[in-house]
């Protein structure tokens, strides 16, 4: 285990929100570590589209392999085939 100092206000804070979903401390913490993860990664994917879309040549590169793989959706099957049933399953594992 590692021990990572904190301010006492964030101890608290972690304190009151382990009492009120009671779960222990330190999964609050990966919680809210993984939260803030997944925040920083989108934010890191918003720039890096707003830079595609302040740069011309690369806007129209990404556009052009879009536009390839926008016509591999379908890799040639009937777009009006349904499938109305699920395949029958036999054997000990079915």
């Amino acid at each position: 285990m590692t021990t990572i100092p904190i301010s006492p206000s964030t101890e608290e804070t972690l304190k009151r929100l382990s009492a009120l979903r009671h779960e222990p401390v330190e999964a609050v913490l990966a919680e809210a570590v993984e939260e803030f993860h997944k925040k920083c990664l989108i934010a890191e994917t918003n720039d890096a589209y707003r830079r595609l879309k302040e740069d011309p040549e690369a806007r129209g590169e990404w556009e052009e392999e879009m536009a390839l793989w926008d016509t591999t959706l379908m890799d040639g099957l009937d777009p009006n085939e349904t499938w109305n049933e699920l395949p029958v399953r036999k054997g000990p594992n079915a």
